[in-house]
């Protein structure tokens, strides 16, 4: 159901209409094992869209503390602290021991 939200979506897709199509769904806050299957399909070449609505929910930022610009806690599940940037590094590790593509 993810990929039906997140694989049309292009470089400019502004993250409250990923919300909204989230919602739509009835989808629940995404965790950090729907973010890391995201972002390794196969199908999935625009990770940027992924990554911003992250930052849109406040996931990208201290997960105690809340989001600066919408005042939103950062409360979804196994996500934390400065949780990007190693998830990613380990998401293009994996992909790249399958050899599967490059995430850059």
């Amino acid at each position: 159901m993810l990929l039906a939200v997140f694989l049309p979506l292009d470089q400019s897709s502004p993250p409250e209409t990923i919300q909204a199509q989230l919602d739509q769904l009835h989808l629940g806050k995404l965790t950090k094992t729907d973010v890391g299957s995201l972002l390794q399909h196969p199908h999935m070449e625009k990770p940027v869209p992924v990554i911003e609505y992250l930052r849109s929910q406040g996931l990208a930022d201290n997960g105690d503390h809340e989001h600066k610009k919408s005042g939103k806690k950062a409360s979804a599940k196994g996500m934390g602290p400065k949780f990007i940037r190693p998830l990613i590094e380990e998401i293009t590790e994996n992909i790249l021991e399958r050899n599967t593509k490059v995430l850059a």
